[in-house]
């Protein structure tokens, strides 16, 4: 009588453990899904923001907006003779090749 007591305790606590194990298992997979959940919105709400900011980018750097707005400011193309390209010396190319020892003490 004992025994079959004892065995239907640890067949009860055997039940018991399998069922809080399989819940628990069941909590997690809702949590995960809960998770996946907020970032694939956040992921959406990131792919419009970087939608809407290369719009912006794209009208702010427009060639004829950036046109009309140095010709609001009176800018105009430069002539021929206004454009110089200027070349560092030999000399000026090798101070700036040479590098710079630090701090003298």
């Amino acid at each position: 009588m004992k025994v079959a007591v004892a065995g239907m305790i640890t067949i009860a606590a055997v039940v018991i453990a399998l069922a809080v194990g399989h819940v628990t298992r069941r909590q997690e997979a809702l949590r995960l899904g809960y998770q996946l959940s907020d970032a694939l919105t956040e992921l959406r709400h990131s792919q419009e923001e970087n939608r809407r900011l290369r719009l912006e980018r794209s009208v702010l750097t427009s060639p004829d907006r950036i046109s009309g707005l140095a010709a609001q400011m009176g800018m105009h193309q430069p002539t021929e003779g206004q454009v110089r390209i200027v070349r560092p010396d030999a000399s000026a190319l090798a101070e700036l090749r040479t590098p710079d020892p630090g701090p003298t003490q």
